[in-house]
């Protein structure tokens, strides 16, 4: 099981709260967040659709925004405070290359499984 990134915790934090969200064709859909999945799909309720080619507005009980066609969703300011932008300690991530060790140093005649190896001009 992988773990959710960052994103899609803090959508997962905005539930219960008043969301807008942009689709890929345009349109602006604004209400309360009432479900949202892993992979963006969301479920508004109270919810206002603006089509940008006429300007209508239109008032619907619930939508149902397929997560493929999100643009991007506008949260609520209070979420700036989220534990997840925190700054992260020491330690904490997918870590660092650790140096190679036993590489050989400057010329690095032994790295090459056996075969000779020996820097230009270097008899």
């Amino acid at each position: 099981m992988t773990s959710l990134g960052i994103p899609a915790k803090i959508l997962h934090e905005s539930i219960g709260h008043t969301v807008t969200v942009e689709v890929r064709d345009g349109r602006v859909f604004r209400g309360h967040l009432m479900h949202c999945e892993d992979n963006f799909n969301c479920m508004l309720e109270g919810c206002s659709v603006v089509d940008p080619k006429h300007g209508v507005v239109t008032v619907m009980e619930q939508v149902y925004v397929r997560g493929q066609s999100v643009r991007h969703f506008i949260l609520p300011d209070m979420l700036a405070s989220c534990p997840m932008f925190g700054a992260r300690g020491q330690g904490y991530g997918r870590g660092t290359i650790a140096p190679l060790k036993g590489s050989g140093g400057k010329y690095a005649k032994g790295k090459m499984r056996g075969k000779a190896y020996t820097k230009r001009g270097d008899k």
